[in-house]
């Protein structure tokens, strides 16, 4: 099964503002990162919150991971940010969506491939 705009948007309140066809961009890019054969049953799931970390980050315009601190008069957010050296999984801890992957991948049994 495809995944749409609408299946994104349904992950979060955050997300249901966002238009279509910018969601549709970010679903482009996870579909080259997630991998049907690796994931199973549980690839529509991890394309969608794969798809929502992209578009969290791609909306935030560079400004980085999840909020630290957010002040209302005069407005001011402060985002965390990761170590650009840092290797693996750390830019999916930059959302709860790119969290919930990370756990979800905890959960795919890895057996060895014999030729």
């Amino acid at each position: 099964m495809a995944i749409s705009a609408i299946d994104v948007k349904s992950l979060g309140s955050e997300l249901s503002t966002l238009t279509d066809p910018f969601i549709d961009q970010y679903i482009s890019i996870a579909e080259g990162l997630v991998l049907e054969s690796v994931w199973g049953c549980a690839y529509d799931n991890v394309l969608k919150l794969m798809t929502a970390h992209l578009v969290t980050l791609g909306s935030r315009a560079g400004s980085g991971g999840s909020v630290t601190s957010e002040k209302v008069g005069d407005l001011a957010k402060s985002y965390s940010t990761v170590n650009s050296n840092a290797k693996g999984l750390s830019e999916l801890m930059l959302t709860s969506y790119g969290i919930m992957v990370v756990q979800l991948s905890k959960t795919q049994v890895k057996t060895p491939l014999c030729v």
